[in-house]
């Protein structure tokens, strides 16, 4: 009570342009990409009751953010809250781990990742309603715009192992996801560019599922016979004609590569980046991520990649991908490529 809120200043350095749009959230261009802030929340706590009070961001210049407020009461608390959309929990009894997450453009949310759950929450109709066995299954799951129920929730897997890495929704609502599968039965289809695992430690995998997750659009196997040779996929995007990329790592001397592509042959080493589609670089890109310490605000570019991590998975230590939704590149929007410190 008594302070004066016009006196709170954000400031935010190395965004390219600052900007409030039509719905008030703020809105941060960096890198080729945006960050999008939703509008403050304003209450007070009046005779027990949360009372709200109108509050947009205001513009003060160079990098200068702070809060413009309809009348309020001085003599009490006033709250400006971090603004938080929802928080649910997504699992079950055993070890649930989200890896990739996306939005669409009703504001719906889209999260894939790793499940040992038996009692993982699935959705009548799903792709795969039950656990597949093994030491983990991918899952995938689409909730509404609010958090408050699920759209559709699969598991996505054999009897082994698979993790789920990348995601990303088309304009329709159709999902791919890439990752890592160990189990020869992971579900694939007719017609697909690999239907059957290749062998050696482990195989990539491309999986596209409808808009309702009740059935695969496609799904393949990819990856080499070296008995050595890994092979994962860590990012998977559409393009706008509906075509899809994924990029990954293998360690598969015969790993399927197409005539005239940029690198045909393996390079050496105990593992090297694998690309379908020919994409130049590693798994790795300028990822947008925004830090926040005592009101200042920085928006930079890093980076990043995907290094492998041993985890206690399903009663098992697996080496997986340590990519998360905030340290992993993105392919085409990079729009969960960010990361937040408070």
């Amino acid at each position: 009570p008594g302070a004066n809120p016009d006196q709170i200043r954000l400031s935010y350095t190395g965004a390219d342009s600052l900007r409030v749009d039509e719905s008030g959230a703020l809105v941060l261009r960096a890198g080729g990409g945006e960050l999008r802030q939703a509008p403050p929340v304003v209450y007070q706590q009046v005779d027990g009751a949360r009372r709200q009070v109108h509050g947009r961001y205001l513009l003060h210049g160079a990098g200068q953010v702070g809060f413009a407020l309809a009348g309020y009461d001085t003599t009490l608390p006033l709250v400006i809250d971090p603004v938080i959309s929802y928080s649910t929990y997504l699992g079950g009894s055993g070890d649930d781990q989200p890896i990739w997450s996306d939005v669409d453009r009703a504001g719906n949310f889209y999260v894939t990742g790793l499940t040992s759950s038996p009692d993982f929450p699935t959705t009548r109709g799903a792709f795969q309603p039950d656990f597949g066995g093994g030491d983990g299954d991918a899952f995938v799951a689409k909730l509404n715009r609010s958090g408050s129920g699920l759209v559709w929730s699969t598991y996505l897997g054999g009897d082994a192992f698979d993790v789920a890495v990348g995601l990303d929704v088309d304009r329709r609502g159709n999902v791919v996801v890439t990752g890592e599968t160990t189990s020869t039965g992971f579900p694939t289809t007719p017609g697909a560019f690999q239907p059957a695992f290749a062998g050696g430690p482990s195989d990539a995998f491309v999986t596209k599922l409808n808009a309702n997750g009740s059935r695969l659009v496609f799904s393949t196997f990819l990856g080499g016979q070296e008995a050595e040779g890994f092979d994962v996929g860590f990012i998977s995007f559409f393009d706008r004609h509906g075509n899809v990329y994924v990029e990954g790592d293998t360690g598969s001397p015969d790993f399927p590569t197409t005539p005239g592509s940029f690198q045909p042959t393996f390079g050496g080493g105990p593992g090297e980046p694998g690309h379908h589609e020919a994409r130049e670089g590693y798994i790795a890109d300028e990822a947008v991520h925004v830090e926040r310490h005592e009101g200042r605000v920085h928006v930079g570019r890093r980076h990043v990649g995907c290094p492998a991590a041993r985890r206690r998975i399903g009663g098992a230590t697996r080496t997986t991908p340590a990519c998360s939704a905030s340290t992993a590149p993105r392919g085409s929007r990079r729009r969960r490529s960010t990361s937040t410190s408070s």
